[in-house]
């Protein structure tokens, strides 16, 4: 019995002991449940857990998953769009524990995804989509991705795949090149408002597309962006479209019709060639070009019609070509140039009317057309016409003298040119191996390219009415050596009479009438006149420099080192003294000189000073390009406008003086590296500095603007380094409106620049790099700053923007690291993605009440403080009064009632707000109080409610004194950074 007792209570003893273990510890219930931007769900870990069961349940089926995780995460990213009720529960290591209970619900959402493949970028604030990835043939792009805006559809992105139907997301901004690049099942594509770039061949040979509507905020289309999209039946472009780029619809076979908007400038080669089923085609009225081939081979093209105010100025070659269906064109006044076959080959073309505005027409224009058949059948001649054109000769070897009816004495066989015609066609009568001589009506006014070249018999020309002589028109005609221009004559092309042997100046009278205005380079070379220079080795075509020549007659050589020109010489033709290097002194006759022509004393390094006629009204492009040497120039007093590249690398100008005359542009690159230019005078009369002006003129101080200054060019100051100033002279009413991009870039001693009230725009990267600029305080008219405009300029401290400011770029003040605050009025309308990033100091102001939906979410990246409800003076140009409320002060460190710090920001201190003219002093709570006795370091522990007033003392200026080691920069040349590519 004590036996079974004993057993008993040890069983007892057991149980209880189970008992014990059982009733061990719960784990707790996992917290801080969270699921980020990538669906990647987390938790706090729990004690004595060894996994956690994850119960997952379906709103839209009512399903629930059980799953189980080892880590305190769970991805939830595989899961199908819809809603989740999700709650996790821990497990415990071994049965010393128990599980935890289940946490309380958490809900979720799973977004819509597209299976695309996405990548980061500009700083990881956006997504581009990168790869088709596992998307399927029918979907829609999001607006929204892991909650970061999808904003680009990068270049190949869908090359090649089987997408189907495509709804573009509302924050895409930019489709690259090729970005759907032989998507053969590609049908539908929507394209939203928000994109604004479509690259090169985006669409090419989609071959099932068969509709698209351009964006209102597209205005180029791309280089074949549409190429063979053979079953494109509608396109739709917007009215800010200017521009139809390479090959953009070619080989289009289904492509019917387009309206072309009113804004299109250029339609570039190519771009609706082999369209085959294109019917007609009207052509707005700012239209400037047709490039070459923009409609070649458009079979069934049969009507194209041109504005009635157009500006279209030229038809470049094989425009038209292979149109067979064209009947009839009426070519609009305006039209200057018609290039070689521009409708060449359109079999049915019959009536042509040609504008008086024509002046150039290019061989084989109306070859293969009715216009070509018809004429020689009406005539029954060798000439064939266009209106009031030649266009064309057939069985030239037929043709030994051109005469018309006015001529006494024609030769028998003579053939006849019709009265009123205008023009020759360009190589119309090239190599017509018996032509002898030509007279020609008063009424032809224009020679094209080459029409006479090669004619080894003709001896005598008459040209009563000629106005203009295009390039090569005689060259090789070996023995003309009769020569009448008439007193219509203008312009010489380049090569006019280039190899003709026997052609020299007449021993009485001029060879070149009064009324020429312009010679073309090597008009006269290999003449006779070319092989008989004067004794200093200058060329002379009647009263014109056209040249010179380093052997004389007799074949002895000529040092070219002063020249002195004969009395009466009137002009020096293009590139007469093309680089004659040791040229140094121009003398005689100079300033007599009416007409100087383009490039005359190109990379003349030798030459050191010159003078000009006072009547001369441009110096043309590439006038003094590279005259190393020229040290001095006399601004003529009717000069109207300097050239692209007139003063080119003319490194020994020290100072321009453009007061005596009454220039008003000056051209791009027009005193580029002209390094040691200190000064400009500008004059009173300028309008306009075109782009790359004076760039890297690296010893200009100081730039004052005359009122007349109206537009600033691209780069046009650009790594002028020693550049310290930029105003206005004295007493000026500035006109100023635009500033280029990079106009001021890279000046890294600008400290001051004076902003007048006329100025509208400031273009992009305008002054980025102005490292030690201190102010930019804009007058009230300012209206956009472009991207970078300010970037790195580390000493940026003022900063003042008025109401008129509605734009504000990306990037526009990035890096200002010394900027304290900003005034952004509730007014302005855009401000880019990281517009004020890396400002370290900046505390901004702003009398909007919320922050305004048209800023971009990033404009704000680095979280700098910004104070909202801000009152301001009345013309706005001031902060009167901020008030302390949580809701008002963004990313400001707030102390609490006791004292205690709040969660840290960063190094967030609040700096005070600015006013033109003014020293801000401190705060006050009396409102007109002048006695501040609240600092920035007080803000943060005042209570909600406060209202602060602004204390201002009026600015002491004080002597900009110079830093130390700055001074004057005079660098040799080969020391200064290669700033320039």
């Amino acid at each position: 019995m004590k036996k079974l007792l004993t057993f008993i209570a040890a069983l007892v003893l057991s149980m209880c002991l189970l008992i014990f273990v059982g009733c061990g510890k719960t784990l707790a219930v996992p917290e801080k449940i969270r699921i980020d931007d990538d669906y990647l769900m987390t938790w706090g870990s729990v004690e004595n857990a060894r996994t956690y069961s994850l119960e997952i349940k379906s709103l839209a089926t009512g399903e629930t998953e059980t799953v189980v995780s080892r880590k305190t995460s769970y991805s939830l990213s595989s899961y199908q769009e819809g809603d989740y009720e999700i709650r996790i529960k821990a497990v415990p290591r071994d049965s010393s524990a128990k599980e935890s209970d289940w946490s309380e619900v958490v809900s979720f959402h799973k977004n819509y995804e597209t299976g695309c493949v996405y990548t980061l970028i500009n700083n990881n604030t956006e997504y581009a989509i990168t790869s088709a990835g596992t998307c399927t043939d029918s979907f829609t792009i999001e607006d929204v991705y892991r909650g970061k805006p999808v904003t680009e559809i990068a270049n190949s992105a869908f090359r090649a795949s089987k997408v189907k139907n495509i709804v573009v997301g509302n924050n895409v901004r930019s489709i690259g090149d090729e970005a759907f690049y032989n998507c053969p099942d590609l049908e539908t594509i929507v394209i939203p408002e928000s994109v604004t770039y479509i690259g090169s061949g985006a669409f090419s040979s989609c071959l099932s597309l068969k509709e698209i509507t351009f964006p209102e905020n597209v205005v180029s289309v791309g280089a074949n962006t549409f190429s063979y999209c053979r079953a494109l039946e509608k396109v739709v472009l917007g009215d800010s479209v200017t521009q139809i780029g390479e090959a953009a619809f070619v080989g289009c076979n289904s492509l019917k019709s387009i309206d072309l908007p009113e804004s299109l400038l250029v339609i570039y080669n190519h771009a609706f060639s082999e369209c085959s089923a294109l019917e007609s085609i009207t052509f707005g009225s700012q239209l400037i070009l047709l490039d070459e081939r923009a409609f070649y081979r458009c079979g069934n093209l049969s009507e194209i019609k041109f504005a009635e105010k157009s500006s279209l100025v030229q038809i470049a070659s094989y425009v038209f070509a292979e149109c067979p269906k064209l009947t009839q064109v009426v070519l609009p006044e305006g039209l200057v140039s018609l290039g070689i076959g521009a409708f060449n080959a359109c079999t049915e073309l019959s009536d042509v009317t040609m504008p008086q505005s024509l002046t150039t027409v290019g061989s084989g224009v109306f070859n293969g057309t009715k216009v070509f058949n018809d004429s020689l059948t009406d005539d029954g001649g060798n000439i064939v016409y266009a209106d009031n054109w030649i266009v064309a000769v057939v069985n030239s070897a037929e043709i030994t003298e051109l005469s018309w009816s006015g001529v006494e004495k024609p030769a028998a066989d003579a053939t006849f040119i019709r009265e009123g015609t205008v023009g020759i066609v360009g190589r119309a009568f090239v190599s017509c191996e018996n032509l002898t001589r030509v007279v020609l009506p008063p009424s032809i006014k224009y020679l094209g390219d080459s029409c006479f070249a090669r004619n080894k018999a003709l001896y005598s020309v008459t040209l009563p009415g000629v106005e203009t002589i295009s390039y090569g028109v005689f060259s090789d005609c070996d023995i003309l050596q009769i020569l009448d221009l008439g007193q219509s004559l203008k312009s010489i092309g380049a090569k006019a009479f280039y190899g003709c042997d026997r052609l020299d100046n007449p021993t009485t009278g001029d060879l070149i009438p009064a009324s020429v205005t312009s010679i073309g380079e090597s008009a006269f070379v290999d003449t006779a006149l070319w092989n008989n220079p004067a004794e200093d080795g200058v060329v002379y075509a009647g009263n014109w420099v056209v040249g010179y020549n380093t052997v004389d007659a007799e074949g002895k050589e000529i040092s070219i080192s002063t020249v002195t020109l004969k009395d009466g010489t009137i002009g020096i033709a293009d590139y007469a003294f093309l680089s004659c290097e040791s040229l140094k002194n121009v003398l005689g006759d100079i300033t007599n000189v009416r007409y100087l022509g383009t490039g005359a004393f190109y990379n003349c390094t030798g030459l050191s000073a010159i003078s000009l006629n006072e009547n001369l009204s441009e110096i043309k492009d590439y006038t003094f390009y590279k005259c190393q040497s020229l040290y001095s120039i006399q601004i003529p007093a009717n000069l109207k406008k300097i050239g692209r590249s007139a003063f080119y690398d003319c490194h020994t100008l020290s100072e321009i003086d453009l007061s005596g005359g009454r220039v008003e542009e000056i051209g791009y690159f027009a005193f580029f590296r002209c390094k040691n230019i200190k000064t400009i005078d500008f004059g009173d009369y300028l309008k306009e500095i075109s782009a790359y002006a004076f760039l890297n003129c690296i010893s200009l101080s100081e730039v004052y603007l005359p009122s007349s200054v109206v537009s600033i060019g691209a780069l046009a100051f650009q790594d002028c380094i020693a550049l310290k100033k930029v105003g206005f002279v004295e007493g000026a009413v500035p006109s100023l409106a635009t500033i280029g991009q990079y106009a001021f870039a890279r000046c890294i001693n600008l400290k001051t620049v004076e902003f007048p009230s006329s100025l509208r725009v400031i273009g992009d990267y305008a002054f980025s790099d102005c490292t030690k600029l201190k102010r930019a305080e804009f007058a009230e008219g300012i209206e956009e700053i472009g991207k970078f405009a300010f970037y790195a300029n580390r000493n940026l401290t003022r900063l003042y923007l008025p109401s008129s400011l509605k734009k504000i770029g990306e990037q526009a003040f990035r890096s200002c690291t010394g900027l304290l605050s900003a005034l952004l009025p509730s007014s302005l309308e855009e401000v880019g993605a990281h517009a004020f990033y890396m400002c370290i100091q900046l505390t901004v102001y702003s009398d909007a009440q919320s922050m305004p939906e048209s800023w971009d979410a990033r404009w704000n990246s680095s979280f700098r403080p910004v104070m909202l409800g801000c009152t301001l003076s009345e013309d706005g140009s001031y902060v009167v009064s901020i008030t302390i409320n949580e809701n008002l002060m963004l990313n400001v460190e707030r102390l609490s009632q006791s004292g205690d710090s709040a969660p840290v920001l960063g190094n967030n201190k609040f700096s005070a707000p600015s006013r033109v003219g003014y020293n801000f002093v401190g705060w006050t709570t009396q409102e007109g109080g002048t006695t501040a006795e609240i600092t920035n370091n007080d803000i943060a522990s005042l209570p909600e409610g406060t209202t602060l007033y602004t204390v201002w003392e009026v600015e002491t200026e004080e002597p900009d004194e110079e830093e130390p080691g700055e001074g004057e920069i005079d660098w040799p040349w080969s020391d200064v950074p290669s700033l320039w590519s």
